[in-house]
């Protein structure tokens, strides 16, 4: 009664709204209804406001009146869906039985020729069609099995934590916003899993000492749900240096950069403090090359860099001249690399290789001989620099002095500066 009255009902202006756009023959109930609504719309004066109010109060009543008849509609085609899918099959056999069963009617000798001649094409449209309602029938068959073994893949906790042991940190935490019910499987948050990831990453030496200092704040451990996961957010948030046994004995400082990669750099400390060292120089006189040893100041940097956080494949560190800046508020200055002599030339002493880990399958650039190493996830390298402390006779005076050291890295193709300071006046030793 409300289509009928909304379809029949003049404009509220009383004048005559534009063409319908279906014919009168054509129109359902639901149609009526959108051709009154437009109409109406089509007639607001916006500049009457009392006659605007009324308008629109008309058309939000008509609009609501159209979402529950699309509703209903979408009901009733979702009923017969599945109506259709339980007696799909027992439907395409009775057209079929019923097709070849069929004899045409008694009839006068010229009806009954014509009937013969349109009856093949009838049939043969009859079978085609049997024959499509058959394939679709089939494929949401084989798409609803499918399913089915997803969601059986997807809710084992067994196959779930097969697949956790191969993901990196960033990953597993997109995971545990998947859904409420992988959560609550508590596999992407396992205590096991996440503790070898925080061994992985920052060594057994430096998970210990966490943990022992976790122990004592008892009410952080109550309220967390994985404290392993919470213990790598904390280790990573304070970029937690790896244990390597061939760092020097002065730690200068650490960096990372955005989270992918980090780097630490510490100082080879002789026994009596000095630098003096003696190098290999040359010299060009009257065109002729000299070679002479002299004594300069010398330090070595052990740089430690580790692949923290770059899971899409390795991260490469070119062949490049390392530098130490030294300036100060009035005049700029670097500490250069040694380059002159061989015994002190930059080199890689060390990989520390993670095996358990599958070689991910990934396009890299080659840098081919001007690649230094390159580094997998959670993969770490130790760098030899040599560098000429000039004005540096002792290596307290260098730490003085040095602010930061910048190593360029190469991550997804892009080579960026990985900037490292130096506290110079608290340097660990």
């Amino acid at each position: 009664q409300q289509t009928e009255m909304i379809a029949a009902a003049p404009t509220s202006s009383g004048a005559t709204g534009p063409a319908p756009i279906w014919s009168s023959s054509e129109l359902s109930a639901l149609a009526v209804l959108m051709e009154g609504t437009f109409n109406e719309a089509q007639t607001a004066k916006k500049w009457d406001r009392p006659s605007f109010v009324g308008l629109s109060a008309s058309v939000i009543h008509g609009l609501n009146a159209q979402c529950e008849g699309l509703m209903r509609e979408l009901f009733e085609l979702k009923k017969e869906q599945q109506v259709w899918r339980e007696g799909g099959a027992v439907a395409v056999d009775a057209v079929l039985s019923s097709t070849d069963l069929a004899t045409p009617a008694q009839s006068d000798p010229v009806d009954t020729q014509q009937n013969d001649e349109s009856e093949p094409a009838a049939k043969k449209q009859k079978v085609g069609e049997c024959i499509e309602a058959t394939d679709v029938h089939d494929a949401i068959k084989a798409e609803e099995e499918r399913c089915r073994l997803t969601r059986g893949v997807a809710e084992s906790p067994v196959i779930l934590k097969h697949i956790a042991s191969f993901l990196d940190p960033p990953s597993m935490c997109r995971c545990l916003c998947v859904s409420k019910h992988w959560i609550s499987l508590n596999v992407f948050q396992n205590q096991e899993t996440w503790l070898g990831l925080c061994v992985q990453r920052f060594g057994a030496t430096a998970v210990r000492k966490w943990e022992g200092d976790e122990d004592d704040d008892e009410e952080t451990n109550e309220s967390s749900i994985s404290p392993s996961m919470d213990l790598y957010c904390r280790m990573a948030e304070k970029n937690v240096k790896p244990y390597c046994s061939l760092e020097g004995s002065v730690i200068l400082g650490g960096s990372s950069l955005d989270g992918l990669v980090g780097g630490w750099v510490s100082l080879v400390e002789r026994s009596n403090g000095e630098t003096s060292r003696s190098v290999l120089l040359s010299q060009i006189h009257e065109g002729v090359t000299q070679t002479f040893y002299t004594p300069i100041p010398v330090v070595e940097l052990r740089i430690l860099v580790q692949n923290t956080g770059y899971s899409n494949g390795s991260i490469f560190i070119p062949d490049q001249h390392f530098s130490v800046d030294a300036s100060t508020r009035r005049k700029g200055e670097k500490m250069l690399e040694v380059s002159s002599d061989g015994r002190f030339k930059r080199r890689v002493l060390h990989i520390e290789k993670k095996s358990s880990q599958i070689e991910p399958t990934f396009q890299r650039k080659s840098f081919g001989s001007q690649e230094m190493c390159h580094l997998r996830m959670f993969e770490s390298a130790v760098l030899s620099v040599h560098l000429h402390a000039r004005g540096c006779s002792t290596t307290s005076k260098f730490c003085h002095r040095a602010k930061k050291i910048q190593i360029l890295v190469s991550v997804n193709g892009t080579t960026r500066p990985l900037v490292i300071p130096f506290n110079t006046m608290t340097g660990q030793r």
